[in-house]
């Protein structure tokens, strides 16, 4: 009787489960690496890995708005391959910035601005 139960509940039990086994492979792991998508978002609130200062990022349309801690705002343009560029708006002229989107080890989106001149600064996803 025994086996008779065993037989009939370990094929029912592998069935039920398979869904859920297919789904979690599916799904990326957080943290593997790599650049995160920028079309998923950028906007949120980032940390000055350097000076503990908040950065706060805002989507503008297909563009996206920097606002550092002096309040000094800067867009950006994706130009491709993980990276955004800064552009002149509204007659503002904007500095020569770029910007390269990457992951920490805990998935975090981390965020490297390169200017002419300037050493690297690197801002974290506070969130």
């Amino acid at each position: 009787m025994l086996r008779y139960v065993t037989l009939v509940l370990l094929p029912t039990l592998t069935f039920l489960l398979a869904p859920v086994l297919v789904e979690a492979q599916e799904r990326p792991i957080p943290g593997a690496g790599g650049r995160p998508s920028i079309t998923n978002g950028l906007s949120g609130i980032y940390v000055n890995q350097e000076t503990g200062g908040f950065c706060s990022v805002y989507r503008m349309g297909r563009d996206y708005l920097f606002v550092d801690e002096s309040a000094q705002r800067v867009p950006f343009a994706y130009s491709g391959n993980g990276q955004l560029r800064s552009f002149s708006m509204n007659g503002i002229q904007a500095p020569d910035i770029s910007v390269t989107v990457a992951r920490d080890a805990r998935g975090r989106i981390v965020l490297r601005f390169d200017a002419p001149g300037v050493p690297s600064g690197y801002w974290v996803s506070a969130s």
